[in-house]
């Protein structure tokens, strides 16, 4: 969202995966046999009112997690003189918006153009007289763990936690459905409120549970790390591979030209081209090839054997001369799976990333 101030300008910045809460905290112990064949009965007999008061009572689980906004990116200018001939439009023709202004006699104009198969936020801004615009970047958030600095003179850095726990209703609206148990984090065994019970809590409110974040601004690269004590386990979850930004860059089917880059043997290209839900299976083979201590050789079930990646690389291509991803598996690559879908495996999109592997499947023949 832009907002297109004057003195400051205000981005709000968002990163489809970023969720309150973790793994396995939906987990409650939801049982609708007791209660089926009464629902069943009372909707026979059109009794709908009372169906929906057993359901929402025992069948339904807790809320589900909350997207949660990434941070905020200020533009600060600095301009003492009054300003004159204020105008903002968004050109849905060129999907650019644009804020532009007069002040001291000299006319500012900023443009915002935001692509969603270029996974990119561009910003132009300009002035009519050569060294008038003057301004300070910042990042900012509206979670309070989270902390921004400068590293060098190009890199701004903002690390935070999201929350361990956040509900869309209130605590009243909870309670008036008897729904309290569904929450032990802020509801006691008898119904009644813990001390610290509110809709969102960070950090030690919640016994240190939720999702880190990082974001920098580094010239012109994106630079994404998965901090290793952030990732926790409790009760009978168990965390498998991370996939880290998968969506960034993908396109949909027949939208535009282009292809995915895979470091199969010396490189392999997978094209955008609309594939009508053909393929079945993506591409997806280990860095530097199979773990022998774990893993079966698989050769044997190839009519051809396949390549081994001998480069943690991959890529993504929009067109000729236009975008274009290159990414680098730069640390944990020998835990690591390069992945590309092609539009028709599981979704409508091309994309492609790395999946990191926490845990992984050992078989040991009996016999």
């Amino acid at each position: 969202m832009i907002f297109g101030g004057v003195p400051e300008e205000h981005l709000q910045l968002n990163e489809d995966t970023l969720y309150s809460d973790e793994p396995g905290q939906q987990d409650i112990p939801i049982d609708i046999r007791p209660t089926f064949d009464k629902v069943i009965e009372l909707l026979r007999a059109r009794q709908y009112a009372g169906a929906e008061a057993i359901m929402n009572r025992h069948w339904m689980g807790r809320v589900w997690p909350c997207y949660q906004p990434l941070g905020d990116l200020y533009l600060e200018f600095e301009h003492t003189e009054r300003v004159t001939g204020y105008r903002r439009e968004l050109d849905l023709s060129e999907a650019v918006s644009r804020v532009q202004y007069e002040a001291g006699g000299v006319t500012f104009r900023r443009e915002y153009l935001a692509t969603y198969p270029g996974q990119v936020i561009a910003i132009r801004l300009t002035a009519s007289r050569k060294g008038a615009l003057r301004l300070r970047i910042r990042l900012g958030s509206v979670h309070p763990t989270a902390k921004a600095r400068v590293e060098g003179s190009r890199l701004i850095v903002m690390r935070g936690k999201a929350p361990g726990l956040a509900v869309r209703r209130t605590l009243e609206w909870i309670e008036s459905r008897g729904d309290q148990w569904k929450y032990p984090e802020l509801w006691d065994e008898n119904g009644k409120r813990r001390p610290n019970a509110k809709t969102v809590l960070y950090g030690d409110e919640i016994g240190g549970r939720g999702m880190e974040f990082e974001a920098r601004l580094d010239g012109d690269e994106l630079v994404v790390q998965i901090p290793q004590q952030s990732i926790a386990e409790e009760g009978k979850a168990r965390l498998a591979s991370v996939f880290v930004f998968p969506f960034l860059g993908a396109t949909h089917a027949g939208d535009i030209e282009g292809y995915l880059f895979v470091p199969d043997g010396s490189g392999g290209l997978i094209r955008f081209a609309d594939n009508k839900g053909k393929f079945r299976t993506p591409y997806s083979a280990k860095i530097y090839g199979t773990n022998a201590g774990l893993e079966p050789d698989p050769r044997h079930l190839y009519i051809n054997e396949p390549y081994t990646v001998q480069f943690p690389v991959f890529g993504i291509v929009h067109g000729e001369r236009r975008h274009a991803l290159f990414a680098e598996v730069e640390s944990g690559q020998h835990n690591a799976n390069i992945v590309a879908y092609p539009n028709g495996v599981n979704t409508p999109y091309n994309w492609a990333t790395a999946q990191f592997l926490a845990r992984e499947s050992y078989l040991q023949p009996t016999s």
